[in-house]
């Protein structure tokens, strides 16, 4: 490993609930593993703060875009039409 993935995967580590590079690794997480749980972590968090701020949050691979965007397009126009349920 070297030592550019040793300080990534020790700043991921200790961002993310991982007590240190030794358990990762010995839990068989790759630095690209990290990388995505820490992607995957924030995405997460973002998606929240939205959601918390009335936000709608839809999401699709870009696959999808290509490969049916009128069935996107008819999404978001239902989604775009419906209330937004508030809490009390």
């Amino acid at each position: 490993m070297r030592a550019a993935e040793r300080a990534l995967l020790r700043l991921a580590a200790c961002q993310h609930g991982v007590l240190n590079v030794a358990q990762a690794v010995e839990r068989g997480m790759s630095v690209d593993r990290v990388k995505r749980r820490a992607a995957f972590e924030a995405d997460r968090r973002r998606i929240n703060a939205l959601t918390v701020r009335g936000f709608r949050v839809l999401r699709w691979k870009w696959a999808a875009l290509h490969a049916r965007p009128q069935e996107l397009i008819d999404e978001l126009s239902r989604v775009s039409a419906a209330p937004i349920a508030r809490a009390a």
